[in-house]
């Protein structure tokens, strides 16, 4: 019985000091820019979120993204086939977006901040992502909203027609 009762309390302490990944259930990668003063929109529908976010143990979690830029919908195959060329994503060289997390830091009114390298093509930048997370016992939902200098990756070049930030909103959900 003391042999039982020892494995039940080891058994228990591991699994409260190892964080475990959360297996994403859905995500969504959502972009919109400004092209002559009107919003262009669209998403990427193969989008992967990887972490073992713990808001107990900020120290020892990440939350890593890697998004397939081939995997691009604007509804407008035409105007697709244009972001995959050189001038914006450049897919045939850069194949993912990809960010990793080197600290999360929580601020008040329950808002973290995501500190890492978000890398688009090939360009590697540190950034600093809000970001708001809902725990509901076995499952997460984490949710960003947040802009990025498209100039800092190269994105549309020189293309006076487009604003110089686009908004990114972010949501992932996932459980244990």
């Amino acid at each position: 019985m003391l042999k039982r009762s020892l494995y039940f309390v080891l058994f228990c302490l591991s699994s409260t000091i190892f964080s475990q990944e959360w297996q994403q259930n859905s995500s969504q990668a959502l972009f919109s820019v400004k092209k002559l003063g009107i919003n262009v929109v669209g998403n990427f529908n193969d989008a992967k979120l990887y972490t073992n976010f713990n808001s107990n143990d900020l120290e020892n979690s990440y939350i890593n993204l890697k998004i397939r830029v081939k995997s691009i919908s604007m509804k407008r195959k035409n105007r697709e086939k244009l972001i995959l060329k050189r001038k914006y994503f450049f897919e045939d060289n850069y194949k993912y977006i990809q960010f990793n997390s080197s600290k999360i830091e929580k601020k008040e009114n329950g808002v973290f901040f995501l500190l890492g390298i978000l890398k688009i093509k090939g360009i590697a930048k540190k950034v600093q992502i809000p970001f708001e997370v809902s725990e509901n016992g076995k499952k997460i939902t984490i949710k960003s909203i947040f802009k990025i200098n498209r100039k800092d990756f190269n994105i549309g070049e020189n293309d006076v027609s487009l604003s110089k930030s686009a908004s990114i909103k972010l949501e992932f959900t996932g459980t244990t």
